[in-house]
C-alpha cells in the first residue's frame, strides 16, 4: 500500500469508460436503451464473475478491478434513477434504520464468507458475494435517499471535496509510512496509530487544496457547457 500512492486511480479509469459510452447510448436510444444496457451490464458482470471463478491467474484482486464486474454498480444506479424518476420515496425512520443496518450486515457477511475481491474463490461464491455487495450498497443508499434532515456543514464540505479525499488518501498514508520508518531507524518508537489523526487531517488538507485550486475552476468551466446542472451550490 505504501509503495503505490496512485493506486486509487484504477477506479477512475473505469468511470471514464462508463462516461465514454453512456451519453451516446442515451442520445441514440433514449431511456429504454439506457435501461436495456444497464440490464445487460448486470448480466455481463455475473457472467464475468462465473468465468473468473475458474481462472487460476493473478493478480489476486482481478475480480475487483475488472471493468465488467464494476459496471454492475453503475447499472444498478442507472436503474434506480429510472425507477425513481418523478416518484416519491419517503419511508419511515424504522425502514431507513433497517436498511442501513441491513446494508452493513451484508457487507460484513460477504467479507467474512465470500472474499469477493480475490481469485481462488469459486464462480458461484464470487457471484453470491458480489450480489450481497450490490444489495448492501442499494440498502444503504435507500436508507439515506431523500431523508428529511439537514446534514452538518462539515459533512457537506467533506462531501464536496470527496474526490480529493479518495484520490489523495493513499498519497498521505504513503508519506506517513515513510516518515514513520525513518523515525524508527532514528530510534524513535511509538505506535503508528498515533499518526492516524495527522494522516486524516493531511488528507483533508490536500483534498481541500485540490478542490479550491484545481477542481473548482474546472467545474466552473464545465457549467458553461452543461445542459443539466450537476454541480452543488458552493
Amino acid at each position: 500500500m505504501a509503495a503505490r500512492p496512485h493506486r486509487p486511480l484504477w477506479s477512475l479509469s473505469i468511470e471514464e469508460q462508463f462516461y465514454l459510452v453512456i451519453p451516446s447510448v442515451v442520445r441514440s436510444f433514449g431511456i429504454a436503451g439506457l435501461r436495456n444496457v444497464a440490464l445487460l451490464s448486470i448480466a455481463l458482470a455475473y457472467t464475468t464473475l462465473a468465468w473468473l471463478g475458474h481462472q487460476p491467474v493473478s493478480p489476486l484482486d482481478l475480480p475487483w478491478i475488472n471493468s465488467f464486474v464494476q459496471f454492475q454498480f453503475f447499472a444498478a444506479g442507472t436503474l434506480t434513477a429510472i425507477m425513481l424518476h418523478k416518484r416519491t420515496w419517503s419511508p419511515s425512520w424504522t425502514t431507513r434504520a433497517s436498511l442501513l443496518l441491513g446494508g452493513f450486515v451484508l457487507f460484513y457477511l460477504v467479507d467474512l464468507t465470500f472474499h469477493p475481491s480475490t481469485l481462488g474463490t469459486s464462480g458461484p461464491q464470487l457471484c453470491a458475494g458480489y450480489l450481497g455487495l450490490l444489495a448492501g450498497t442499494l440498502a444503504i443508499f435507500f436508507a439515506f435517499l431523500r431523508a428529511p434532515v439537514r446534514p452538518p456543514h462539515a459533512l457537506v464540505y467533506l462531501g464536496r471535496i470527496s474526490f480529493g479525499l479518495y484520490v489523495f488518501h493513499y498519497f498521505t498514508i504513503n508519506f506517513a509510512v515513510l516518515g514513520y520508518k525513518r523515525l524508527q531507524r532514528a530510534g524513535v518508537h511509538f505506535p503508528f496509530v498515533l499518526l492516524e489523526p495527522l494522516v486524516l487531517l493531511a488528507t483533508i488538507g490536500v483534498a481541500a487544496l485540490s478542490y479550491h485550486l484545481f477542481e473548482r475552476p474546472i467545474l466552473r468551466l464545465k457549467e458553461k457547457f452543461a445542459y443539466i446542472k450537476t454541480t452543488p451550490a458552493a
